[in-house]
């Protein structure tokens, strides 16, 4: 029996691809480290630094209040600025994408954008070698403007790349199975 992998939404794709890492942390405990601590957070929901700890020891925020929203707000916020993409990325495996390029392995519904071709955005098996220049491309849109800047940049590279012209653009499905990124062996 052959096991398919659930579809799941791009955007949480080229995170994952481009970082090599799972979502974020859910845990309160480690919310609270990525904010700057418990005194930083104290500052950003107006509790008491015991408060935070409270709520870090147990794992939950209380459902109500502005404190709750504060510190969700704080969260998504933080999550949402360059130097947290930028933080994820290894340094080591943003240096190797960027000099020497990556194989993007895609299985889902995508295709060039062309008018006369309504069938042309269809379900794709692609494995394609992206040279350090649009891997280059994909992640400074993914640093700048987080996961749909860098689909676009995706779109944009395999147009150029895959296609062999930048005359059309590539249109990516909301969802797929596969999207990762891929040492490139020579």
């Amino acid at each position: 029996m052959v096991r398919r992998r659930a579809a799941a939404p791009v955007a949480d794709l080229i995170g994952r691809g481009l970082t090599r890492s799972g979502p974020p942390s859910a845990n309160i405990r480690d919310q609270v480290t990525e904010l700057g601590g418990t005194r930083a957070v104290a500052e950003l929901t107006g509790r008491s630094e015991r408060t935070i700890r409270r709520w870090a020891h147990n794992d939950h925020v209380p459902v109500r209040g502005d404190a709750a929203q504060a510190f969700t707000d704080a969260v998504r916020q933080h999550r949402d600025s360059p130097t947290y993409r930028r933080g994820r990325v290894n340094h080591r495996r943003d240096t190797r994408m960027r000099n020497n390029g990556a194989t993007v392995r895609f299985k889902g519904v995508a295709g060039p954008v062309i008018d006369s071709q309504p069938g042309a955005v269809k379900p794709r098996n692609i494995d394609w070698h992206l040279t350090g220049d649009a891997m280059s491309d994909i992640l400074d849109a993914y640093y700048a403007g987080g996961e749909t800047a860098a689909i676009d940049a995706l779109g944009r590279a395999m147009a150029t790349e895959y296609m062999g012209t930048d005359q059309y653009g590539w249109r990516f499905q909301a969802t797929a199975s596969t999207l990762d990124f891929l040492r490139h062996r020579f």
